[in-house]
């Protein structure tokens, strides 16, 4: 089972204050929840899912759910739109990484472009001109532009500019936003004054 608590445990659950911080045993390690946290019952399911299944299964936020993360973000890598914990620290060294991203968690990003390029489905909003959505429609493709645009950024640092302006396009066609279409006509000017990278294999 992917947990053991039963539903009459968790139909009598309530939301309880930390009056001081807690210890947890997660795995082979410990984390704190600190004092002043309000555990709801959904964090209490949650917490016992990560506990008996880390290590065994793979656990993973999405980027739309944010909240308690139990003080594992040190384990943590994105992977898409996904927030992974691993079973080891990020390897600060492995240059799949980018630790500078928005989320406070590395990045992984040959994964990351894989799942945005070859993974994810967009319904043929890639295929035509930005288009007006219904709200929940427009609340999924605007979280589908955070991997490619953390991809952009990854890129630009990189100075690969082309690149990141296909993944900024790709964004744009999903999310027609100022600051993507400001930061596509940056990118532009700034590869217009650039001398060509050198090869890149993270290129789309």
């Amino acid at each position: 089972p992917v947990h053991t608590m039963t539903d009459q445990e968790i139909a009598a659950a309530v939301p309880q204050y930390l009056p001081r911080d807690i210890s947890v045993n997660i795995g082979r390690y410990r984390t704190v929840l600190d004092s002043g946290t309000v555990l709801y019952p959904e964090d209490f399911l949650a917490l016992r899912v990560v506990q008996q299944n880390f290590g065994k299964r793979p656990l993973v936020w999405s980027l739309t759910t944010g909240g308690k993360y139990f003080g594992l973000d040190g384990l943590m890598v994105q992977r898409g739109v996904g927030l992974e914990v691993m079973t080891e620290p990020p390897d600060t060294t492995n240059p799949g990484l980018d630790f500078s991203n928005m989320f406070g968690v590395p990045l992984d990003m040959p994964t990351t472009r894989r799942l945005a390029l070859e993974t994810y489905r967009y319904a043929k909003l890639l295929e035509s001109e930005p288009r007006r959505l219904e709200s929940t429609a427009a609340g999924i493709a605007q979280t589908l532009t955070v991997p490619l645009t953390q991809l952009a950024v990854a890129a630009r640092a990189r100075q690969d500019y082309g690149a990141a302006i296909d993944y900024l396009e790709r964004a744009a066609k999903l999310a027609d936003t100022r600051a993507v279409r400001d930061m596509i006509e940056d990118l532009k000017a700034a590869q217009s004054i650039s001398t060509p990278p050198a090869a890149d294999t993270t290129r789309p």
